[in-house]
């Protein structure tokens, strides 16, 4: 096939200039990408490939041929020019998948990054259920399988087209962690991210992006990916070229006071240079993870949500209880009981249990009292486990402590958790809601 490109160069029909190459398309595999600046130039090249293929007995998949007019703007009802291969008429389409990413017809990466979303959740449904088919226990195999097969759906090429919606990247990593431990959405995602040692997707994005870079200038200069990045480079200040992708790369690791990281490219001749740049890019890497947990560090010193989650989160490691050989519902349940939301995701009956304070508040009740007792106190997760009568002899049985709890030291019973202390937890979790249930809920 290398005949045909040689064949194009020398038909004098214009090419499409990026840079220093000259192009008239692009091959990969079988896929041919015809490239042209005007309907007449794009006519004249498919017809001198058409002949192409004639003479050397080749066979063209018209059903999958189509012609894509990439603009700024909709095309709106304008007039559009027909195209033919031979005597059949060539769609023109708003839309083309090529290697695994749709390409729109209004050049517009938000699209790009909606269809992935889309694509994302689906992969997301997919591992939902075959947690709830395989009975997986431990955290690392369920965070394991999302990086294998929902993250990698999800940032499939994300390197080129995400560069601008990294923050969607975000939230969808941290509706993942909501739905996987039947969190509210109003739950903090630093809390989440502390609890489990979780990176955020962000950096782990800035990471790929920078690998990604650090090929990208160790390419030959006449490599086409190297010309269409010093195209984008020089191009950096064009206010009117809105999409930019080495612009949007700076302005990201601004954000992490990382932006020196891009400049005195290494000549690649040079070992030495080539290594001193690696090593930059990875101190560069390191330091923006450690920023990350910073923020999240000062966002927990700073809540008002969660003020007490700081007396027993002493360290930003994974919680031991997160691989515990237990039951994935009564790992779930300490985390809810950490969080201190006041609602329990019941997994036998597949409802959420809102204490009445929390009732009070979405609900706008005027008691939140315990229903259970007589002691006219609000019912929160403190007067659940350590002071409600109801419950005493569970609490005896399941909960020994040997120092008197109260309101601001009672969730230092959650750390240092051994699986012992874990799964009696549940056990008194388990018992004392259904003994509330039949208080609230008497069968008549």
């Amino acid at each position: 096939m290398e005949d045909i490109i040689r064949i194009l160069h020398e038909s004098n029909i214009p090419s499409v200039k990026v840079h220093l190459a000259d192009l008239h398309l692009l091959m990969y595999a079988d896929d041919i990408v015809i490239l042209a600046s005007n309907p007449i130039d794009l006519q004249n090249k498919i017809n001198l490939v058409a002949n192409y293929f004639c003479m050397n007995d080749l066979r063209v998949n018209l059903e999958k041929t189509k012609v894509v007019i990439f603009s700024n703007k909709n095309r709106g009802k304008r007039l559009e020019p027909k195209l033919f291969w031979g005597e059949n008429e060539i769609e023109i389409v708003d839309k083309y998948k090529y290697l695994g990413v749709t390409f729109y017809s209004r050049i517009n990466y938000n699209n790009i990054t909606a269809d992935f979303m889309t694509r994302g959740k689906v992969a997301e449904t997919e591992v939902f259920s075959l947690f709830n088919k395989t009975k997986i226990r431990t955290f690392d195999s369920r965070l394991k399988l999302f990086d294998a097969l929902v993250k990698s759906t999800l940032m499939y090429c994300s390197s080129i087209w995400g560069i601008n919606n990294v923050k969607r990247f975000v939230t969808f990593q941290n509706e993942f962690l909501r739905k996987l431990f039947n969190l509210p959405r109003k739950t903090p995602v630093w809390f989440l991210r502390m609890e489990t040692n979780c990176i955020s997707i962000e950096t782990t994005y800035i990471k790929n992006v920078l690998k990604f870079w650090s090929k990208i200038i160790m390419l030959p200069e006449d490599n086409l990916v190297k010309l269409c990045y010093k195209a984008l480079k020089l191009r950096t200040n064009k206010k009117t070229m809105k999409h930019n992708w080495y612009r949007s790369l700076k302005n990201l690791l601004e954000q992490y006071d990382c932006e020196y990281v891009l400049e005195n490219e290494p000549n690649v001749s040079n070992v030495q240079d080539v290594l001193k740049k690696l090593k930059e890019i990875n101190t560069c890497i390191s330091k923006i993870i450690e920023i990350s947990k910073s923020r999240d560090i000062c966002k927990m010193q700073q809540s008002t949500s969660m003020p007490f989650y700081q007396n027993i989160k002493t360290h930003y490691n994974k919680e031991l209880y997160l691989n515990f050989n237990l039951s994935w519902s009564n790992i779930k349940i300490v985390l809810q009981l950490r969080a201190n939301m006041s609602q329990i995701y019941n997994n036998h009956d597949n409802k959420v249990i809102k204490l009445l304070d929390l009732q009070n508040f979405y609900d706008d009740l005027t008691d939140s009292n315990c229903q259970c007792c007589n002691l006219s106190e609000s019912e929160n997760f403190y007067h659940l486990l350590f002071v409600c009568p109801r419950y005493k002899l569970l609490r005896q049985k399941y909960l020994p402590v040997s120092i008197t709890m109260s309101q601001n030291n009672y969730l230092s019973y959650f750390n240092e958790l051994t699986e012992e202390r874990t799964r009696n937890i549940n056990l008194f979790i388990k018992y004392a809601l259904f003994s509330r249930d039949t208080v609230l809920n008497p069968i008549i």
